[in-house]
């Protein structure tokens, strides 16, 4: 299509953010006005987590340009006290960059790269460029999962609108996999983002939500791996068709951070504006020690070292939730992110109050190598004093360690229940079977999904009261209950008739003893007759 027919979509006044206001409503809305009208809204909220989580970045770089910093904590709370951010400094900003917000420009087109089939073209030595079904962008709902396919809607050949797309092409750009990639013959890393949770602090209305995450821009302490000189947003930048590899230049750099290059092809039809196909390949590849302020840092095998805190569909978020709240040292190996660590300062300097209860939202994905086992937004409660008080941390971390050490008790007592569910006379059975029998059960995922649903009152106790071993002991107390509900439950499942009875006393047996030894003082032990797993 020549440059002079090329439709446009600019995204500072388009409709194409999905927004939710404070009465409950859904509206789209541009840049522009989702970052004028924030005091009006209660947040961004894409049904892809990925695109919420990008809209939400590049909103955060826009707004750090618009306000130019902030440059310290006292520019940060002047920002606070405002009501609304200024509409005369967002839109002198966003006319001064207009043009480079365009879906579809000719020369530089959001976010992608103008003409890539002719630049892959040169560097492929003359082998024309493959282009993609642009739904494929949408990695939530594309083929690099097999069960994903279910739920899509329409084959490759349907469009996406503009508004679509680009949220489909945000998602691919902070979480695009690794590994071989179309009109690519090297082996690019993953996205940055693809490593672990995205984590945002929530406030009452987006307003407030970007405020909490808007970090201080201080040029005598600049984030961890910032280079410093020219930290500014990709549409800022002079930017190299070329995949290349370099450092992270700072937070805005990040923010924007093009790990793909990729250019939409949009067409008019008869249905309207669509964007049916896209071209991609390999882009910007960081070098370097630059550690995403947005991920919280944890060692969960000392032989691995620092890994992203990140979505796992066999192990819940709050399971490690301390790497949230926990003020350590990156040279130890954890590190809570960088917003946590800025709103325990402005605890600290008495701008935000101690006893507030905020929250947490943790967007991302679980993946095998390039195929999505699933995708995710949580919410978590954050009590402030969870992140300037470590004494309250340690117990939260003791709740934890004891949520496990019942789920390892429970473990013990249904392997003992499918034991003697498949004995037979003298014979001990098969340990598959055995196994086999525990899996379908189900017992230790019910027992988590128990206790997740009673974490929020743990974390919210913890920030409250002022006992908190009462609170570790009422918490224990729910781990026991859950551990007995859940075995209860598995056991109903194998039946009435007498070898059943027998091996559920068995198993409560053992789970009576199992349970006993962690908590002495509270429980009456039982004899370990019968009770050995």
């Amino acid at each position: 299509m020549p440059p002079s027919e090329r439709p446009r979509f600019d995204l500072t006044r388009e409709p194409w953010i999905p927004c939710e206001t404070l009465a409950g409503a859904r509206v789209e809305l541009g840049f522009e006005d989702v970052l004028v009208r924030a005091h009006e809204l209660a947040g961004v909220h894409d049904e892809s987590p990925l695109a919420t989580a990008i809209i939400y970045r590049l909103l955060l770089a826009i707004l750090h340009r618009a306000v130019d910093g902030p440059r310290s904590i006292d520019a940060w709370e002047t920002l606070w006290t405002e009501p609304r951010f200024d509409p005369v400094r967002i839109r002198a900003y966003l006319d001064r960059w207009r043009h480079r917000f365009d879906l579809f420009d000719p020369e530089r087109p959001f976010l992608q790269v103008p003409r890539l089939a002719e630049v892959l073209f040169a560097e492929r030595q003359g082998k024309e460029a493959e282009t993609t079904p642009v739904r494929r962008l949408a990695l939530e709902r594309s083929g690099y999962s097999g069960a994903v396919q279910l739920l899509e809607h329409g084959g490759d050949g349907v469009g996406l609108t503009p508004a679509e797309a680009a949220r489909a092409m945000l998602g691919f750009l902070g979480f695009g996999p690794g590994g071989r990639i179309l009109n690519d013959s090297g082996y690019p890393r993953a996205c940055p983002l693809r490593a672990g949770a995205v984590v945002l602090a929530r406030g009452e209305t987006l307003h407030r939500t970007l405020l909490l995450n808007l970090l201080v821009l201080d040029r005598d302490r600049p984030l961890p791996g910032a280079g410093g000189s020219g930290d500014v947003p990709a549409w800022e930048q002079e930017t190299t068709a070329s995949r290349t590899r370099r450092a992270v230049r700072g937070w805005l750099d990040a923010l924007t951070w093009q790990a793909r290059r990729v250019e939409l092809a949009p067409h008019v039809t008869e249905a309207g504006l669509l964007v049916r196909d896209v071209v991609t390949s390999a882009g910007v590849e960081p070098e370097g020690d630059w550690i995403e302020p947005m991920h919280a840092l944890l060692v969960r095998d000392p032989k691995r070292g620092s890994e992203p805190l990140r979505f796992d569909p066999d192990r819940s978020l709050w399971r490690d939730s301390t790497a949230l709240f926990e003020a350590t040292s990156a040279s130890e190996g954890h590190r809570r992110p960088a917003v946590c660590t800025q709103i325990a300062k402005l605890v600290d300097e008495e701008i935000l109050d101690r006893a507030a209860g905020l929250a947490l939202d943790l967007y991302g994905l679980s993946s095998s190598q390039a195929a999505i086992e699933l995708w995710r937004a949580e919410r978590m409660p954050m009590p402030v004093r969870l992140l300037t008080d470590a004494a309250r941390v340690e117990v939260l971390r003791e709740a934890l360690s004891a949520a496990h050490a019942v789920a390892s008790a429970l473990r013990g007592s249904v392997w003992r229940l499918a034991s003697a569910t498949l004995a037979s006379g003298e014979r001990s059975p098969d340990k598959k079977d055995v196994g086999a029998l525990v899996e379908r059960l189900a017992t230790e995922p019910r027992y988590w999904s128990s206790m997740g649903a009673t974490f929020d009152e743990l974390a919210r106790r913890l920030g409250t009261d002022e006992d908190t071993e009462a609170t570790l002991r009422w918490w224990k107390e729910i781990a026991r209950k859950a551990a007995r509900s859940a075995l209860d439950d598995g056991a109903r499942q194998l039946g009435t008739n007498a070898r059943a009875f027998r091996a559920r006393a068995l198993a409560e047996r053992t789970l009576a003893y199992e349970l006993a030894k962690l908590s002495p003082a509270t429980t009456s032990t039982p004899t370990q007759e019968g009770a050995t797993a």
